[in-house]
């Protein structure tokens, strides 16, 4: 998801022309659904947590079907639960602490996870609805 994911972003984050980007976007977020639990750790790169933020993605831009997107974020965020904790499935990746790697893109996700869920009953008191973000290269 990684490396696609970026220079996807990149082309088509400011095209407003139809939907179509949208019904792609959701048609491989069904792909990530079906085949995207990555055993390689919990990071962004090449983890549960990367595929994840696809969700989370989602909730922000497919507004008819946004409880759907969150609920499969959670439910991956809840995979990472079942996995052994031990530090072979931790530390697998090469750089077992990086932002991109390792448990720092991950507490990030389930952060953004987290706020997002809290959002979902509604606005809270004039805030502004919570827009999740994948780390370094979306804006909220």
């Amino acid at each position: 998801v990684c490396s696609s994911d970026l220079s996807a972003h990149s082309t088509y984050s400011d095209t407003n022309a139809d939907d179509r980007y949208l019904n792609m976007a959701c048609d491989l977020a069904e792909c990530i659904w079906r085949y995207g639990l990555l055993r390689k750790g919990p990071g962004l790169c090449h983890g549960i947590a990367g595929n994840a933020y696809c969700f989370l993605a989602l909730q922000r831009e497919d507004h008819s079907n946004s409880r759907k997107w969150i609920r499969r974020a959670a439910a991956m965020a809840s995979f990472m639960d079942t996995l052994p904790q031990d530090k072979d499935w931790l530390l697998r990746p090469d750089h077992p602490m990086s932002l991109f790697e390792g448990l720092s893109g991950t507490v990030l996700f389930l952060a953004d996870l987290i706020s997002a869920l809290r959002g979902m009953g509604g606005d809270s008191e004039g805030q502004p609805p919570f827009s999740p973000s994948f780390p370094l290269y979306e804006l909220p």
